[in-house]
């Protein structure tokens, strides 16, 4: 099935959310995602040491480090809903 025949057989409107109202939308996530991260992950959270700890891993570490990031990347991009023309 295509996306327009699973959205007729479930009966959801295909019009969709105007693009002004998702980048306002997105604007709104990020600022109270800004507003968490300081107000509250900075509370409880030390980064003095991550610069250490940074600097003590292995190659292999970071490496893999490196890779399962590209890896979190590919799969939330793959798993993304596309943009309708």
């Amino acid at each position: 099935l295509t996306d327009e025949e699973t959205r007729q057989r479930l009966g959801v409107s295909t019009g969709g959310i105007d693009r002004k109202k998702m980048i306002i939308g997105e604007i709104v996530t990020i600022i109270f995602l800004v507003i968490i991260f300081v107000s509250v992950i900075l509370r409880f959270a030390d980064y003095s040491e991550v610069p250490q700890y940074l600097q003590s891993m292995t190659t292999g570490e970071a490496f893999a480090g490196r890779q399962g990031t590209l890896l979190q990347n590919a799969l939330s991009v793959s798993f993304s809903e596309p943009e309708s023309p």
